[in-house]
């Protein structure tokens, strides 16, 4: 235990009994912990004799007590004998904190009570303070219990309350409330409307089937009412509430949204709605509430029809709305007048179609996840003008169209997109998520024009032909990635870039790198094209790479003079070199780009470099022969 002029502790000693003149020498501390312990009843006399007007924080939490009001025959002994006279045939007897003046919190969690009997905690009409018997066996409140009494919070959650309290209609101040976790059915009229100052209302985990209008303070400024079975009744039971901010409704069993559901909250921005049986949403519900909605969730819902105009005069910073039956989202409610932070979460729907300047003109853009819908078509200038931020510890960001049956995407579907490396982590990356696309075999030319972010990833699709500047005007921090596909052929000019750090086309079938297929990258860190079939590098195929030319598992035959012509700085060159029939004496037909020796067990002994003239920098070569 720890004692002081400063706080008391006698946490979680096994206390099963106190005596009253334990603290007679301390009647200055402000703080008392008695928490797990084995107390059965409350210590009255303690406090009593002790006198302890100064305690501002009193822990009783995970004891045994089972009663405020009710004293054993021996506590109430001890306390007639302070007070110097009897009272006889008086059981049970109500004691009160009322001598604790500058009482501020007491801590009633955990224990066993099942009544909270009339002026136990008048401590609380000279303070204003926190009470929490939450976790208890509660299930009635006597009318007088919390009469002018000035709460900051009232904690009444995970206990057996079927109904709120009356008591509650005589409180003078609550600013939060929490019955959260009971056994709630029903809200009547005025059932909580006379707590006209009260803030934040917990109601989640009960089991409310409704709400009548008029039964909630218009001084809400949050209301959690998750995971209940409640659905609209009434239309107005959450209306003409102006300090209204956020609403939690989650996982209830609402099938629709009345029109005037949310009317006059105007500082209504964040509206939890996920796992609801919703089918539509009106023009009308949130016609009224905040003009920027910082978070909206309506995920796992049955969510089909959006119409026209619900969100066209809204700034949305944050919307949730996967696993859906989404099919389309009205024009008029597109994203292109999004100016905050944009993150947008459409994953398992079935969209079809990403229109012309669904997302356009954002200047701080996060993420659109498209991510298994059934996307066939990514129309021009989709995704046009867009700069996308970070947030430190986001992780993989950007647009993501992964798992979709994409057969066109159209020339400039994605357009002038960059990131504004700022706040930028480690693990944080910004891009383009093509991967598993499954009915696109032409990648067109002009498909990405104007791109300045971290990655593009390109991966287990069905791509067969690269044309033309499909990549143009490129610059990629981190990847381009174009692996685990049926890719055949590469175009001349296929990617125009300044700087691709790591460059993958792994696990393909290419056959041939044909004339400046890769010319026109400027610069890259490493290029990797292991896995192919590749027999053929043509003259100018490759990038200026500065560290590492990865070719390993092709069939290379032929390696034209000048294919790494560009690769002035490359200190790493990894190569499998298949010795073709009749060429077992000049592994390459077309120039020496090496001269070496083969042995009898056709293993290459590099001697020289001879006619690669401008890779000065080599620093090791690695020649493997498959005979």
């Amino acid at each position: 235990a720890v004692v002081s002029t400063q706080s008391t502790g006698l946490g979680n000693p096994s206390l099963s009994n106190i005596d009253y003149q334990a603290f007679s020498d301390i009647s200055s501390v402000k703080y008392i912990d008695m928490s797990a312990n084995a107390l059965t009843t409350f210590p009255h006399s303690v406090f009593i004799y002790a006198n302890l007007t100064n305690v501002k924080r009193l822990l009783m939490q995970s004891n045994r007590i089972n009663t405020l009001s009710e004293l054993t025959t021996g506590a109430l002994n001890e306390i007639t004998d302070i007070l110097e006279f009897k009272f006889r045939d008086v059981y049970p007897l109500s004691i009160s904190f009322s001598q604790m003046v500058n009482l501020q919190t007491i801590d009633l969690r955990s224990n066993l009570l099942t009544v909270i009997p009339n002026g136990v905690f008048d401590c609380f009409k000279s303070l204003v303070g926190d009470l929490d018997v939450s976790g208890n066996k509660l299930h009635t409140v006597e009318d007088d219990a919390f009469i002018d009494m000035k709460f900051d919070k009232l904690s009444l959650n995970s206990n057996f309350f079927l109904e709120v309290p009356k008591a509650l209609f005589k409180v003078k101040v609550l600013n939060v409330l929490k019955m959260n976790t009971n056994l709630l059915t029903y809200l009547k009229r005025g059932t909580l409307q006379n707590l006209n100052m009260t803030e934040k209302l917990f109601l989640q985990n009960n089991q409310i089937l409704a709400i009548e209008d008029d039964a909630l303070p218009r001084s809400l400024e949050f209301i959690d009412l998750s995971d209940n079975e409640f659905d609209f009744v009434d239309e107005n039971q959450f209306n003409n509430m102006p300090s209204l901010q956020t609403i939690d409704f989650r996982d209830n069993r609402i099938s629709y949204l009345p029109i005037g559901a949310f009317e006059n909250n105007p500082n209504l921005n964040t509206i939890y709605l996920s796992d609801n049986n919703i089918n539509w949403i009106d023009n009308g519900t949130f016609r009224t509430v905040s003009t920027q909605i910082d978070d909206f969730k309506l995920e796992r819902n049955n969510l089909a029809y959006v119409e026209s105009g619900t969100f066209a005069s809204k700034i949305v910073k944050e919307m949730y709305m996967k696993e859906n039956d989404l099919h389309d989202w009205p024009q008029d409610g597109s994203f292109s007048s999004q100016t905050e932070n944009f993150y947008a979460e459409f994953s398992n729907n079935k969209f079809e179609v990403i229109r012309t300047g669904m997302f356009r003109d954002h200047s701080q853009f996060r993420n659109a996840d498209f991510q298994t819908n059934h996307i066939s078509d990514v129309e021009q200038y989709a995704f046009h003008n867009l700069v996308m931020n970070y947030r430190k510890g986001d992780g993989i960001l950007g647009v993501k169209l992964t798992d979709n049956p994409v057969s066109n995407l159209e020339p400039f579907s994605f357009t002038n997109i960059s990131s504004d490396i700022t706040g930028k982590g480690k693990s944080d990356h910004a891009g383009l998520d093509l991967q598993e696309i499954s009915t696109l075999f032409t990648l067109r030319s002009d498909t990405f024009t104007d791109i300045k972010l971290d990655y593009i990833f390109l991966n287990n699709g069905e791509v067969e032909l690269i044309e033309t500047h499909s990549f143009n005007r490129i610059h990629l921090y981190w990847t381009l990635q174009f692996n685990d596909g049926p890719l055949k052929y590469v175009a001349k000019k296929a990617v125009n870039a300044d700087w691709i750090r790591y460059i993958q086309f792994n696990r393909n079938k290419i056959k041939k790198l044909p004339l400046g297929a890769f010319e026109e990258i400027i610069s890259c860190q490493n290029f990797n094209i292991d896995n192919n079939e590749i027999n053929f590098i043509d003259t100018d195929s490759l990038p200026n790479c500065s560290d590492k030319f990865n070719f390993q598992s092709n069939a290379i035959t032929h390696v034209v003079v000048d294919a790494f012509r560009k690769a002035t700085s490359v200190t790493n060159l990894q190569l499998m070199v298949t010795l073709m029939p009749g060429n077992r004496g000049n592994a390459y037909n077309h120039g020496n780009v090496f001269n070496h020796n083969i042995d009898n067990h056709g293993v290459v002994t590099l001697v020289t470099l001879v006619t690669m003239v401008t890779l000065v920098t080599m620093v090791s070569v690695k020649l493997s022969v498959e005979l």
